[in-house]
């Protein structure tokens, strides 16, 4: 993956990497080209320690949240807005948010998603 983002021309803007789950060595290359790294609600399930640690690595500034609605619903403790079993809902990022403050700096967060998705600052 990094030699074909390495040898092609990438949006100014920067690109998304999804529910990011890859290793905490790739960020400082990943992010030197523009990603920003989603974290989803399902990383706050118990089991995915790692990836939580892994998350923080990434600047502050190439931090995103998500909810990753309808699928990968998080622990049942941040699902405020439940939907049929098995669904996640959007209105949940506010409880992803919360936690992931915890362990995270997501200061940044609502300034890279507008700078992300050309919104304007």
């Amino acid at each position: 993956m990094l030699e074909i983002l390495e040898s092609k021309p990438l949006p100014n803007r920067g690109f998304l990497l999804h529910s990011y789950s890859g290793s905490a060595e790739l960020i400082p290359r990943l992010a030197a080209l523009g990603a920003y790294f989603s974290f989803s609600g399902y990383f706050l399930h118990e089991r995915k320690q790692s990836i939580r640690n892994t998350f923080t690595k990434i600047p502050p500034e190439r931090l995103l949240i998500e909810t990753d609605a309808p699928d990968m619903e998080p622990p049942n403790e941040y699902i405020k807005y439940p939907l049929e079993s098995g669904l996640n809902h959007p209105a949940n990022i506010g409880n992803i948010t919360a936690e992931a403050s915890k362990f995270l700096d997501t200061s940044q967060t609502n300034d890279n998603f507008k700078r992300l998705f050309e919104l304007g600052l």
